[in-house]
């Protein structure tokens, strides 16, 4: 799993070193900032749209910052909980229902596994490279015809549940299906109970963060008595 964790840095650390990452957050800023000079275009005074710009673009540390805590500790935090949770709860499965299964038999097929869940970062840095936007991220969001538009909370899910993730479950389940004393039915359970788990937080997760950042960024425009299209 250390190396699984080094795997992991690097690419993240790719990410922000070619400049991806300080890309896609300058991208969702300034979209910020369009639909604020939309918005902006029947106010009389250019200073107002200017201050609102400018406070947008000064919020670019902070989501930064929260990008930085999710690629270097946060990830790497997910993958050491998927290693010690998952033998754990597939060996309480079998427990339940009549088989013993040691836990620690199983952490080298998950440690195996996961490493199908570590290319995302790079996945999404050659999307980047190669101008391909629409297979980030890398989810089931994927399955959706393009131009499909799809509500925040729902695009929001299905980008959640990370294929390259999607695909590691799977893995130990054929690796978990040939074990002679490997209760089946509650292993795949265990297994597909872990992931909606992770996926439900993930999804929480990106609801509340993604909210807070457009509330920052666009701000509701307050109604005002008399406002309307000038001459």
């Amino acid at each position: 799993m250390v190396v699984s964790t080094l795997i992991w840095i690097t690419q993240v650390s790719a990410c922000w070193a070619t400049g991806y990452r300080d890309y896609c957050l300058n991208l969702a800023i300034e979209q910020g900032v369009v639909e604020i000079e939309n918005r902006e275009r029947l106010n009389h005074d250019p200073s107002v749209a200017a201050a609102r710009r400018e406070s947008q673009r000064q919020t670019l540390p902070f989501w930064k910052f929260l990008q930085e805590i999710g690629d270097f500790l946060l990830e790497p935090a997910a993958l050491w909980l998927r290693f010690w949770v998952i033998p754990l709860a597939v060996s309480a499965a079998c427990l339940l229902a009549g088989r013993s299964v040691e836990a620690e038999s199983l952490r080298p097929s998950v440690a195996w596994c996961l490493l199908a869940a570590l290319p995302r970062p790079g996945f999404e840095l050659l999307s980047g490279l190669f101008h391909l936007p629409n297979l980030v991220p890398a989810g089931l969001n994927l399955l959706v015809p393009q131009g499909v538009a799809l509500p925040a909370s729902v695009f929001v899910a299905m980008a959640g549940a990370d294929l390259f993730w999607i695909t590691s479950v799977l893995l130990m389940i054929v690796a978990f299906w040939r074990r002679q004393n490997m209760a089946r039915g509650p292993m795949i359970a265990s297994l597909v109970g872990v992931f909606l788990m992770e996926w439900a937080m993930r999804v929480t997760l990106g609801v509340v963060v993604g909210a807070g950042m457009r509330e920052t960024l666009i701000q509701p425009e307050p109604f005002r008595v008399g406002r309307g299209p000038g001459p």
